[in-house]
């Protein structure tokens, strides 16, 4: 069995047609607010490492997380928001989604 890193090509493939279907679902908040500036770009990874690299010159950074179930506490965040919060230099918005 292979992982998806012993296939370069696999991975720019999949990385490209995942940040043209992310551009597809921005478009309509890009046309809606023109001036703000949006990078679309996704990555095979691991998500935290990725998200503090693209924070470095950033003036925000905005991450979801799911909306909890009613056992889990309301308040609770998963690990890659927590290092986010932690490490990135930027200030960071926590947005809850179902």
């Amino acid at each position: 069995m292979h992982s998806i890193g012993a296939y370069p090509s696999w991975a720019a493939d999949i990385e490209a047609e995942q940040t043209e279907t992310l551009r597809k679902v921005l478009r309509p908040w890009r046309e809606r607010y023109p001036a703000v500036e949006v990078v679309e770009q996704a990555a095979i990874g691991q998500p935290a490492h990725h998200l503090l690299e693209a924070a470095a010159d950033a003036d925000l950074v905005v991450i979801g997380r799911r909306t909890p179930s009613l056992k889990a506490s309301p308040f609770r965040i998963g690990h890659i928001a927590h290092a986010v919060l932690h490490h990135c230099p930027a200030p960071v918005a926590v947005v809850p989604h179902d």
